[in-house]
């Protein structure tokens, strides 16, 4: 926060007791809006494309595929 916020800025709080900081610490929070920091909900998934598969011919090895087409 020193960062963001000059140190002079920070002055007055060093004279606060802890029950005061306490307190000034739930007002400040009870003006939050928490559902503004709620992580985005994920849609729906869609649904996977069935793998188109011939079983007659088993596995051919995409190099295989890419040496066909490169001799074309």
């Amino acid at each position: 926060m020193i960062i963001a916020i000059p140190p002079s800025e920070w002055e007055v709080f060093q004279t606060f007791s802890k029950e005061k900081m306490a307190q000034l610490l739930q007002q400040l929070s009870a003006g939050v809006n928490l559902k503004q920091f709620l992580k985005a909900i994920r849609g729906v998934k869609k649904p996977k494309v069935p793998l188109i598969y011939d079983s007659k011919q088993g596995h051919v090895s995409t190099t295989r595929l890419l040496e066909q087409y490169n001799h074309s």
